[in-house]
Formats: C-alpha cells, structure tokens, sequence
C-alpha cells in the first residue's frame, strides 16, 4: 500500500519554488531552461548584465546611456539590442490597447534602427575600418577572449556544434579585437571551440586594435 504524503498549501508553494530553482541552470545556457519563466538569454557572467527598460523609446535611450552599457564591448552591446529588440517584438504582438500598441511601435522602431547600427558596425569592424594597427601570430591566451563573438553569438554554442560534428574546423589563425585588456572574436569561432575542447590554453591570432 503506498503511502500518501498530504501537504499544507503553503509547503506546497515552498516546494514548486525549490524544484523550479533547482531546474534552473547555475550559469547561463544561452537558452530559457523548459518550464523557467525566467531567462530568455543567459550570459556566463552575471556580472556583465545589464538592466534593460523597454515599455517606451525613452527608456531604451536611458538603457543605452548607462554606464554599465557603454562600458561593454561591442559583441556583449550588440546582444543586449538583440534582446530588447526581441522582447519588445514580441510585446507588440500581444498588445491589444491602441495606445499601448502606438507606444511600443515607436519604441520598438527605434531599437530597429538601433538594431541596424550595430550590424553596420560589426561589418564595418570585420572589413577592418575602424582599425588602427595589426599585430600578426600573437600567443593569446583563451581565457583572455571574451565569450560572444562579433555578431553576438555564444562561444559556448559553438563548442556544441563542433562537439557534435556539426561545424568543420582548420588549424589557421583566428582574427581577435582588441577590447581593452580582452578580445572579441572576428574569425575562427568554431577553431577556437575546438581549442578549448582539447583542453588548450593558448590559440595563436592575428590582433586588430580598434579605435574605439
């Protein structure tokens, strides 16, 4: 005969709370965990988050000053439009009030265009016009290269693909920013996945210093 265990409502609520923050990845994934109504884009460093707004163009403008935005690099920049231009595309799609919907269609305009410059600035950055000097065959270290590459996709997704057979690979040299004391990485993402899966420290790169 099986026991049954009968629950208040309150230790009840107490364990849904547990299991849900227990499903929950510790680090960032890249993606929102099944059954989480939190997290639909992670970072692996929580400390490089930055609060956004997003109810009207103005509090776009605001999120876009802040310090803690400015100070990013361009990759961690371009993922942060990604996500308000995403949420605020979605928000617009259930609005139902005239007012609400005219209030979202400017502000999500805005981060449209927005959304445009940083495009235009990675393909400047990869054609290589905000360069202010090359350095060839340089010994970087790994954990020097900042998680997200140019176009703002994840390191980590990228040692899945090749992890899996997905994405081919080359032994050349990879093409690094330099971004204050760390690197974005313009080429050779997957190249320098397969590094980190054969447990390398360095990768050996050609470096453009940018003038921003």
């Amino acid at each position: 005969m099986k026991k049954v265990i009968r629950l208040t409502e309150s230790e009840l609520i107490s364990l849904i709370k547990h299991v849900i923050s227990e499903s929950d990845p510790k680090v960032g994934t890249g993606k929102k965990p099944e059954g989480s109504d939190r997290r639909l884009y992670t970072d692996e460093n929580p400390s490089d988050t930055v609060s956004v707004k997003f109810k009207t163009k103005q509090d776009i403008v605001d999120t876009l000053n802040k310090e803690s935005f400015k100070s990013k690099s361009h990759a961690r920049q371009s993922q942060i439009i990604n996500l308000i231009h995403q949420r605020l595309r979605v928000a617009l799609e259930k609005a139902k009030d005239p007012e609400v919907k005219k209030r979202l269609r400017t502000a999500f305009e805005y981060i449209e265009s927005k959304k445009e410059e940083s495009k235009r600035k990675t393909q400047d950055m990869k054609e290589g016009l905000h360069d202010t000097s090359w350095e060839h065959n340089v010994k970087v270290r790994i954990k020097d290269i900042l998680p997200i590459n140019s176009d703002g996709q994840s390191l980590q997704d990228a040692i899945a693909n090749v992890k899996d057979g997905l994405i081919s690979h080359s032994e050349n040299n990879v093409l690094l920013y330099k971004v204050g004391k760390k690197y974005e990485i313009g080429d050779g993402f997957h190249r320098i996945a397969q590094k980190i899966l054969n447990g390398e420290k360095y990768i050996i790169a050609d470096i453009k210093t940018s003038e921003e």
